[in-house]
């Protein structure tokens, strides 16, 4: 143990838990917020790209874009600015827009592997801050939610992350065939 903590101080510094010295653990960590912010930086961009050419794309000057297209390149150029703004709600609705965008795509064009890529990099965009918020809004929905339910159903208890369903003491639901309670 001495060895390795000897070994260590002639690397840069005394071994952290994983083996790891400080400058070892430092650079990693740069690394990391580099690969992230890269990938924000590239999707800001081909975002931004894809509304600009949309705009002065031919089948979009001659009439043929619905109303969805254009409200697809909205959100396409707003990308680029919803990240630098401090508004985190307006990063979260539009970050939601695209991942929906995403979905359809994936849905119903068939590119399922390019839409989950893009909800993955879409998701590399948000910050810690956003997560934790709607985190704490979706909680509050499912307590709205299940305090609005009828008596029967409010008996069952039902987890968000695992989906289960519990029953709570105190059930009104009438007992079926089934049930050897």
């Amino acid at each position: 143990m001495t060895d390795r903590i000897m070994q260590g101080a002639r690397q840069g510094g005394p071994l952290l838990n994983g083996g790891e010295t400080a400058d070892q653990t430092q650079f990693s960590t740069v690394l990391h917020n580099l690969a992230a912010f890269l990938i924000v930086f590239q999707t800001a961009i081909l975002y931004f790209t894809a509304g600009y050419w949309k705009i002065f794309g031919k089948v979009w000057q001659d009439g043929v874009a619905t109303i969805v297209s254009y409200a697809t390149i909205f959100v396409e150029l707003a990308f680029s600015f919803a990240l630098l703004s401090s508004r985190p709600w307006l990063r979260k609705v539009n970050t939601l827009a695209l991942e929906g965008m995403h979905l359809g795509i994936a849905a119903f064009m068939g590119l399922v592997c390019f839409g989950l890529l893009m909800i993955g990099a879409d998701c590399v965009c948000l910050r810690d801050d956003d997560y934790r918020s709607m985190w704490r809004r979706a909680q509050a929905g499912y307590a709205r939610l299940a305090t609005g339910w009828p008596p029967e159903a409010r008996s069952w208890r039902i987890s968000p992350l695992t989906g289960s369903a519990t029953r709570t003491s105190g059930s009104r639901l009438r007992k079926e065939a089934h049930d050897h309670v």
